[in-house]
């Protein structure tokens, strides 16, 4: 393609974006996209010149992120900063993209930014993932960003470390399992769970008698990540947890776990006082196939009127005996 045409086609693709038409803006920006590199500098100065309205311009930062341009990356750090919610996820998902070190910081001030809409946590979201993306330059600002006085920057922080996977974060977020903030340590719990350091096991077991059931419930997931069967007479025990919620939560990970005694626990979990419990137990009886529950689980099915969430007890019953005979009859 000669010169003029190819800058006629970019003229007339960067029209484009602003369509009426969803599908017309997309293929426009993919076509951007594979243009690469001779299509940069236009997008930027359509960008810095206002040429998108509101409702255009995240297509246009996403095509301009989508090149992976470096000549990018000071445009799209203060998009990040901008009002605009739906543009600033898609130059987070850009820097992430171009992974130069120069976003970190602005990737993490993303954090500290409310655009007072539902949007705001998806903006948090993409930041983490970008940081995650940057990779190891990123490490040591990210554990530094630990001790911010913002707890949403620590969460943020937090599960950019967990996607990041790296061995050295795990004393700090042990640590963070201490933090002031109950949605930070229940993040510190999420994110020793996917780094995978069976150091956390003993930290992690703390937590199971933290204030907040919702900490507790990342916690038992945590341990059911990392400890396996060697939490098992743990999670059991802390099925005396006062909180049903936490209660659902160990039956729904003990069930994955494969113990000879987990179907006389299961069985004692049908008598449980709240309906969710009852259901969860009874789900994951139909799962393990044993033809041993049919009679407690038909009884359930006659009997228990309860209800987990917006589903009847029974009903969770019926699938369950359905699974097991299914599971017979392949036999």
């Amino acid at each position: 393609m000669e010169q003029p045409a190819k800058e006629q086609t970019i003229e007339s693709l960067i029209n484009a974006l602003s369509a009426q038409v969803w599908r017309t803006r997309t293929e426009a920006a993919d076509a951007l996209i594979q243009l690469g590199k001779p299509a940069v500098l236009p997008l930027i100065d359509a960008i810095c010149n206002a040429r998108f309205g509101y409702h255009y311009l995240p297509e246009a930062v996403r095509a301009l992120g989508g090149i992976g341009d470096p000549r990018a990356i000071n445009l799209l750090i203060d998009i990040l900063a901008s009002d605009h919610v739906h543009a600033a996820q898609e130059a987070a998902k850009a820097l992430g993209h171009i992974g130069d070190p120069r976003a970190i910081e602005p990737l993490i001030n993303v954090f500290r930014h409310d655009w007072n809409d539902t949007e705001t946590f998806t903006a948090w979201q993409k930041a983490s993932a970008a940081l995650a993306a940057i990779g190891e330059p990123s490490l040591g600002a990210l554990l530094n960003a630990l001790s911010d006085e913002d707890d949403t920057v620590r969460q943020g922080v937090i599960e950019a470390l967990g996607t990041l996977r790296d061995p050295r974060a795990v004393d700090p977020l042990i640590k963070a399992l201490q933090d002031e903030a109950s949605i930070v340590r229940g993040r510190a719990a999420a994110a020793l769970a996917q780094i995978g350091d069976e150091h956390a096991i003993g930290p992690l077991t703390a937590l199971l008698a933290d204030a907040e059931w919702s900490v507790r419930v990342r916690a038992i997931s945590a341990l059911g990540q990392l400890g396996g069967q060697s939490v098992f007479a743990l999670l059991v025990d802390a099925l005396k947890d006062q909180e049903p919620r936490v209660r659902n939560a160990i039956v729904l990970v003990l069930g994955k776990l494969q113990d000879e005694r987990l179907f006389d626990i299961l069985l004692d979990v049908l008598s449980d006082p709240d309906g969710r419990v009852r259901a969860a137990a009874a789900s994951m009886l139909g799962q393990r196939g044993d033809e041993r529950a049919l009679p407690a689980l038909c009884w359930i099915q006659q009997n228990d009127t309860g209800y987990a969430g917006a589903n009847k007890v029974s009903a969770s019953a019926v699938r369950a005996i359905q699974s097991i005979q299914e599971r017979c009859q392949k036999r």
